[in-house]
């Protein structure tokens, strides 16, 4: 649904600049239409979700826009259906950073967006996370603690599945 908007908007930004620039407004609105069926083909090409089968992944691994979408609509629901539980989760790596400890953060948003899935290591499991590499898709295993207001979902104890 954000693509659509963002299709809009382009093709509308498009047409004014052709409107101030004093082009028709057939060709303007034209190449608006143009640029927005490019972006279209090319958004749907290089975007995993949207080429993304989900039968695909193992019975139970969740997909992490799935997961951060089920907590963006609806924290309580959420967390009654994963809450405390130890879940697989699929995921793009956005960063892979460590503070007071260290933590892989799953993409969350499909159009970019500061939350995600933040999965928390320690111990024996932080030799696998050296390996990693941002872009990546993984699968990482956790227990749910639920929506955090400024970092995202929080999974904690995790390990890398693969």
């Amino acid at each position: 649904m954000e693509a659509g908007f963002i299709f809009l908007a382009i093709w509308v930004i498009i047409a004014i600049i052709g409107f101030f620039k004093k082009k028709s407004a057939v060709l303007s609105i034209g190449g608006g239409l143009l640029a927005t069926i490019l972006i279209f083909i090319v958004y749907f090409t290089i975007n995993p979700k949207a080429n993304f089968d989900k039968s695909s992944l193992p019975v139970g691994v969740v997909y992490a826009q799935d997961l951060y979408s089920e907590y963006d609509k609806n924290v309580v629901a959420a967390d009654q259906k994963y809450k405390n539980k130890i879940i697989p989760v699929y995921g793009k790596v956005e960063s892979i950073d460590k503070l007071v400890y260290v933590f892989v953060t799953l993409k969350g948003k499909m159009l970019g967006g500061v939350k995600g899935i933040q999965c928390s290591f320690s111990g024996k499991d932080i030799d696998s996370v050296a390996s990693l590499s941002k872009g990546q898709y993984v699968v990482i295993e956790g227990k749910c603690q639920g929506m955090s207001l400024f970092a995202g979902v929080q999974l904690v104890n995790c390990r890398i599945i693969k």
